[in-house]
């Protein structure tokens, strides 16, 4: 066996070690796709929902943008609204015909009008034939955005729009332009609500033109959770709608509460800040330690070893976390929220919020 082979092997036998068991990739399935509703989230599907209708009867449209940092909840919103739209077939003259109410899409760099029009052809389910020039496929998609009856565009990660530039006096350069102008040319000439998300700077770029401007004339911010402040916080919730949701399972039947512990939803905070995406993978671990000790019941135990396995070591999404005066503090305590006590996280808790 030559080194090749022999290297192969390893790695061959190292995924087998780490590989998921049965239980565990069912779990992680489970817990993975299913969506629990908190307010913020709430809010923006409501905000985006009623903006689509609104437009159905305005004889000028207008546009939102949805924004938020990474992992709180840019994509479980899509899911969410794709998974009620109301994609139907029609029969007209030559046949069958799909109305898309939604298309959804995401930008990568470099971003060009072609690119634009060609990502969201792809996205409507054209195969082919878009080896053609930006207007022509800028033609096709505006013809079949208005023949599918398309309500809306959902364009996620617009921030890549940063990548074409501003010149040193702060206006766009000529890339940047041009990628504006085609989304202002699609809004012209379709009756479709955009929706354009991102990081929030993507709020000083639409504002810094007029047109635009007025067109995305409402801004919705999908935030973290803040701290909580009291014992049944949206936090809290949050994490106590998971853990009912893993009780479904059949490996478990109960688990420590954190909607009706101030403590507990401060000692999560505190682990991972408010990030929804970061919460819902510290409740993850906890559950699989659970399943793995044979645990039918959740506690904070299992929640103090999620947080050496995943997150320890890591950059938390708390900001002050980062600080070395905190850092030390936690440090001195066994950097784990979930084994220290009470007055000791009410403690931390109160700097961060200061």
């Amino acid at each position: 066996m030559n080194n090749k082979d022999a290297n192969t092997l390893s790695k061959s036998t190292v995924f087998k070690k780490l590989a998921l068991t049965d239980k565990a990739a069912e779990i992680t399935s489970f817990l993975t796709s299913i969506v629990i509703e908190h307010s913020n989230l709430v809010g923006a599907y409501e905000t985006t929902i009623h903006r689509i209708l609104e437009n159905q009867h305005r004889s000028e449209r207008k546009h939102l943008m949805i924004v938020g940092d990474s992992g709180t909840g840019k994509t479980t919103l899509c899911d969410l609204i794709e998974h009620d739209s109301n994609d139907t077939p029609e029969e007209f003259q030559l046949g069958i015909k799909q109305n898309l109410e939604i298309v959804m899409a995401s930008m990568h760099s470099p971003v060009t009008p072609r690119f634009l029009a060609a990502t969201l052809l792809e996205a409507m389910g054209v195969k082919g034939g878009l080896t053609g020039t930006s207007y022509d496929l800028t033609k096709q998609l505006v013809t079949l955005l208005n023949q599918h009856k398309t309500k809306a565009i959902f364009l996620d990660e617009t921030q890549h729009l940063y990548a074409l530039g501003i010149n040193g006096n702060g206006g766009f350069c000529k890339r940047l332009r041009e990628a504006l102008d085609w989304i202002k040319s699609v809004i012209n000439r379709t009756s479709v609500t955009f929706i354009l998300m991102g990081v929030p700077d993507l709020v000083n770029l639409i504002e810094a033109d007029p047109q635009l401007s007025r067109r995305f004339d409402r801004t919705f911010y999908l935030k973290p959770f803040s701290i909580p402040d009291t014992r049944d916080s949206d936090l809290g919730n949050y994490i106590d709608g998971i853990l009912h949701a893993a009780c479904s399972l059949p490996y478990f039947n109960a688990y420590e509460s954190f909607s009706t512990s101030k403590t507990n939803s401060l000692r999560m905070f505190l682990a991972c800040g408010g990030s929804p995406d970061k919460l819902k993978e510290m409740v993850l671990g906890a559950v699989l330690q659970a399943q793995e000790s044979g645990d039918r019941r959740i506690t904070l135990g299992h929640f103090a070893r999620s947080y050496e396995h995943r997150f320890q070591g890591c950059l938390s999404g708390s900001k002050k976390w980062k600080e070395q005066s905190l850092t030390k503090r936690i440090a001195d305590k066994n950097s784990n929220p979930f084994t220290l006590s009470a007055a000791d996280v009410f403690s931390l808790a109160n700097l961060e919020a200061a």
